[in-house]
């Protein structure tokens, strides 16, 4: 089983990472260069959540968490209860 949910915790990291090299990407128009970066948060059906909007929730909870702590990264969520 710990293989398993090492294989999902890989493809978890390779998606986040498109999504934020696609953002990285977006770094300069028109002479004005900026940055741009994504806090993710990420939560799994059913690990997390029945129905959309737990998942939904659940995924702003861990985005909000990584937020807080940091600027451009990605979490998953933990359900602390």
């Amino acid at each position: 089983m710990q293989h398993a949910e090492q294989k999902k915790n890989d493809r978890l990291r390779g998606l986040q990472g498109k999504c934020r090299t696609g953002c990285g990407s977006l770094s300069a128009s028109k002479g004005f260069n900026f940055g741009i970066s994504a806090s993710i948060g990420i939560s799994l059906y059913p690990d997390h959540g029945a129905d959309l909007d737990q998942l939904m929730d659940r995924a702003d909870a861990a985005m909000c968490d990584v937020k807080a702590r940091t600027d451009g990264a990605y979490n998953i969520f933990k359900d602390n209860a």
